[in-house]
């Protein structure tokens, strides 16, 4: 009876694990957040109304990335191992999907600030500009030299000047954004290698003009205006995620030791705060500052299939919101507050146990 007992828990616990985030975005008014996960799953999130507004699942490939319009403006998309690109409108119908990259993983795909193009790069080394509603491929970066290298990560600046690749072999690239369309003309204004491991992890700053890179145990702060190398620092283990705080000398790393760490430069110089905090207890695949309406809180996505929100000042634990394409979705608040719906809920009925339908609205 023991043995069966054990049996059906583990059966259980396996139907309700939830699939690892790998990723997600911010609409431009804080409103929604799109997230991707390990299992090919997609969901929208509404935080202003505290509920999940869709789950999408259409593919088995692990999503690699996702993002959101700028301006909202009907375009969420996201990209896989298996080469796709798929762009959707906010209520979940497919604009298109299409496979750009023959035999490797589209790693990045991002939008351009308004949403009008799709900017992607991936395993073939290459970056494709293709329209974010129709998917026409209408370009790709010009390169001289073709470098053999994988692009791991790439990263658009909010003023929508660069978009910088880091590459497999170390190398970095940064690129004219003003020259998207123009197949014929060197997009690429400076190239650099910054490490004899692969780069896992870019970011920049919301003036434009420094450049963060996580590569092997280093990172790295770099002057894109002009070209300089402004600080090596060793870090704990490689970093997987960098954030920025807008408007501020801060900025948020992940690493594969499952901490999020507060780091802060002075004279463009990185110092590592000793503030550390594991918050998934499990790998943290994306962690980000909510940026808008002056709010002092942090968003992170993890292993642990989950998204948590915790504030600045205190680090503590406000909300988690956790989904599943099968089991339905929770959204768990303080003092075990709660909205949900589907069987998953019943894995957390020990935290969650009173319904309300809207309990984010004090965070947001």
């Amino acid at each position: 009876m023991k043995i069966f007992l054990l049996l059906f828990y583990f059966i259980f616990s396996t139907l309700l694990a939830q699939s690892p985030i790998i990723s997600f975005a911010y609409s431009n008014n804080g409103e929604y957040l799109f997230s991707g996960h390990k299992d090919g799953s997609v969901a929208l999130w509404n935080l202003l109304e505290s509920r999940i507004e869709w789950i999408k699942f259409d593919q088995s490939s692990p999503v690699t990335s996702v993002d959101v319009s700028t301006e909202f403006k009907d375009v969420l998309i996201y990209s896989n191992r298996d080469g796709q690109i798929v762009s959707r409108d906010k209520d979940g119908n497919i604009y298109f999907k299409k496979q750009i990259i023959m035999d490797g993983s589209v790693n990045s795909a991002s939008l351009t600030y308004g949403g009008e193009y799709i900017i992607a790069s991936g395993q073939d080394s290459l970056v494709h500009v293709l329209d974010s509603i129709t998917g026409t491929l209408l370009s790709y970066f010009y390169q001289k030299s073709t470098s053999a290298a994988n692009i791991n990560r790439a990263f658009i600046d909010e003023k929508n000047k660069y978009y910088v690749t880091g590459h497999s072999d170390g190398m970095v690239k940064i690129w004219d954004l003003s020259k998207i369309q123009d197949s014929n003309t060197n997009q690429m204004i400076h190239t650099e290698k910054f490490s004899k491991y692969g780069i896992s992890s870019i970011s920049i700053d919301s003036t434009s003009e420094i450049l963060a890179i996580g590569a092997g145990n280093r990172l790295f702060l770099y002057s894109i205006d002009y070209k300089y190398l402004l600080s090596r620092s060793k870090v704990p283990s490689p970093t997987r995620s960098i954030d920025f705080r807008p408007n501020h000398k801060n900025l948020l790393t992940s690493h594969h030791d499952r901490f999020i760490y507060w780091d802060y430069y002075i004279n463009n110089k990185l110092k590592l705060y000793d503030k550390k905090k594991d918050i998934h207890g499990d790998y943290v695949s994306r962690v980000m500052y909510y940026p808008y309406n002056d709010l002092n809180l942090i968003i992170s996505s993890g292993h642990d299939g989950s998204i948590k929100i915790f504030d600045i000042d205190n680090y503590d634990l406000k909300a988690e919101l956790v989904c599943d394409k099968d089991n339905g979705w929770i959204i768990i608040g303080e003092n075990g507050l709660f909205n949900g719906e589907g069987s998953i809920i019943n894995k957390y009925k020990e935290r969650a146990y009173t319904l309300d339908n809207n309990i984010l609205k004090d965070l947001f």
